[in-house]
């Protein structure tokens, strides 16, 4: 929901407004050592839900490979089915033995 109310931005009186793209990037995933891949998650749901493009900076090419990879995977489905098989992931639990940086893997192989 933070995602998603900073990336929407405050109401404006014109209806015909237009978003421009919003430029973000691995929030919490240096000192804090949160996982890169469900951040990029949250933040690229969050901006669709907004209605803005988003523009996702990754200095790393082989973790900019497996968003692209990802995109690919989820391009054209809704941000729904990328949340219920986010949280059907995460319902599985510890028979799954998630690691940072192993969700795109999970979602990639795993049918639900």
């Amino acid at each position: 929901n933070k995602s998603y109310v900073g990336f929407y931005g405050a109401p404006e009186r014109n209806p015909m407004r237009v978003l421009k793209p919003v430029s973000t990037g691995a929030w919490g995933c240096g000192i804090f050592k949160g996982d890169y891949q469900l951040k990029f998650l949250i933040q690229w749901m969050a901006a669709s839900r907004a209605g803005r493009k988003m523009i996702y900076h990754c200095s790393d090419l082989s973790k900019k490979r497996e968003i692209e990879s990802m995109i690919d995977n989820y391009r054209g489905k809704s941000v729904g089915t990328l949340m219920r098989d986010i949280l059907n992931i995460s319902s599985k639990g510890k028979k799954l033995q998630k690691k940072a940086g192993q969700f795109f893997t999970l979602l990639s192989f795993s049918k639900f």
